[in-house]
């Protein structure tokens, strides 16, 4: 049943893995340990070690340095995200070592397509503010591009805003709107010519994707939006608990009773 962990590039794949977490929540701090005490941890030979870290300077999130060994290659961000908050507001991000900001690219009041009018259930000639930013650190993090409804009394942000009372949901909280949830649907994509401009990455690497629908508690859709995080600066941490099952029987895939499909409630 396990032939396939005969060939080497299974059994390096799986100690990346392990590897990559460590490196994600800084168990090895700045240096990983030697080659010979990986093989010893896992139980492989040191061309299994070899490939394994080979993957991860791939993921550039490990570099060689000739008489240093080998190095994490940046202090991953780790962003809690369990519940409706930016980097930096206050939560369980890891940000001891990074001073985080977010940069306006573009904030423009234009005609929305078809697409944009019917999502946010607009009235024929209503327009919507483009808004464009980068959430930064040392280098950029993520890349958001959000359309918003011009009745919601906004004004132009600064160029730099801090972490604090900086990001979409205090910004929107600031002009009077109680937020109420978010519809968020995350995949991967490859970074193309523009993002890949904009978050310093080249075109073809990959980032993480994300779709999201901002709602007021009311029910108003107020902004939809687009992320692209850097995976190697970037990782989103959930933590998730196992609702019991309301009638006692495994469920079938489809929503509870009174839990709406789309994930709001």
């Amino acid at each position: 049943m396990t032939s396939y962990l005969d060939r080497r590039h299974h059994r390096a794949r799986l100690v990346r893995d392990v590897i990559r977490a460590k490196i994600i929540a800084g168990t090895w701090g700045r240096s990983l340990p030697a080659e010979d005490e990986l093989e010893a941890q896992f139980g492989v030979g040191r061309n299994v070690v070899r490939e394994a870290l080979a993957l991860l300077v791939h993921e550039n999130l490990l570099r060689r340095i000739p008489g240093q060994g080998t190095q994490p290659t940046t202090h991953v961000l780790l962003h809690q995200l369990n519940s409706l908050r930016a980097i930096g507001e206050d939560g369980e991000t890891n940000l001891t070592e990074r001073l985080v900001f977010y940069r306006l690219i573009d904030w423009s009041e234009l005609d929305p397509t078809p697409a944009v009018a019917e999502q946010l259930e607009l009235e024929p000639g209503e327009r919507v503010i483009r808004w464009e930013r980068l959430t930064m650190g040392p280098e950029p993090l993520v890349l958001w591009s959000s359309f918003l409804r011009t009745d919601l009394g906004l004004r132009r942000p600064p160029v730099d805003s801090p972490s604090l009372g900086g990001g979409t949901f205090a910004y929107l909280e600031s002009f009077g709107h109680e937020l109420g949830e978010a519809v968020v649907t995350t995949g991967a994509a490859r970074a193309d010519a523009g993002v890949a401009e904009l978050l310093r990455l080249e075109v073809g690497d990959p980032t993480m994707l994300q779709h999201r629908k901002t709602y007021r508690s009311d029910g108003t859709l107020v902004e939809i939006a687009t992320g692209y995080y850097r995976s190697d600066q970037i990782h989103i941490v959930n933590h998730f608990q196992r609702r019991p099952f309301l009638d006692g029987r495994a469920g079938d895939g489809r929503a509870s009773d009174g839990q709406a499909s789309d994930g709001r409630r």
